[in-house]
């Protein structure tokens, strides 16, 4: 999880079940962000290879990860 990260983002991350999705097209970049900065300690974390920062919007295991996170999001407390 990410250095930087304010107490205020652990609280909520700590109690409602949060998910990360990042792409990851070269050497743990998105093209815009690394990989490595959108982690969070308590979240569920997807990295997505081949897919970039323009394309997480729209494409489809994007898409796929979500409706299966809304599905069953997993409460990870206290780890």
């Amino acid at each position: 999880w990410s250095s930087d990260v304010c107490s205020s983002d652990l609280q909520i991350t700590a109690k409602i079940p949060t998910l990360v999705v990042a792409g990851n097209i070269i050497g743990g970049v998105d093209g815009m962000v690394s990989v490595q900065s959108t982690q969070l300690q308590y979240a569920q974390f997807i990295r997505l290879d081949g897919v970039d920062h323009w394309a997480l919007r729209y494409h489809p295991r994007v898409i796929k990860v979500i409706q299966e996170f809304w599905s069953q999001p997993q409460e990870i407390f206290g780890q």
